[in-house]
């Protein structure tokens, strides 16, 4: 199998595409050949939601969102979200999360710092 479950994350850099898929607790990246191009280490969680943005991918796992690049664990955000995080969205500069509370929390790509000074309820 390709992806364990979910749907797999299609991103360009440059020319080229790749897709991101989860096995559950570690991820792939492949070019559109489906040549294995990243496999991480295994998670101690399961993944719930995956994103990328260049040579970067985002992962969530609980309510910590773990940031790769090319498959070596950069960094950790946590303690903005109680609840599991199940959205993960780029948008230019920015990661958005979303938790299953319902509680949406931004962060700047280049520092990771929250870009509100709490989580925003939706709903």
């Amino acid at each position: 199998h390709l992806c364990t479950h979910g749907a797999a994350v299609v991103y360009s850099l440059g020319k080229e595409h790749f897709v991101l898929t989860s096995l559950t607790r570690s991820f792939q990246v492949f070019d559109v050949k489906l040549h294995l191009k990243v496999a991480s280490p295994t998670h101690s969680r399961k993944i719930v939601a995956m994103a990328a943005a260049g040579q970067t991918t985002f992962t969530s796992s609980g309510s910590r969102i773990s940031v790769w690049t090319r498959g070596r664990l950069e960094t950790e955000i946590k303690g903005s979200h109680s609840a599991s995080v199940h959205v993960l969205l780029v948008l230019d500069s920015v990661l958005l999360s979303i938790d299953r509370d319902s509680n949406l929390c931004l962060w700047d790509i280049g520092t990771w710092a929250p870009l509100l000074s709490e989580p925003l309820k939706l709903g």
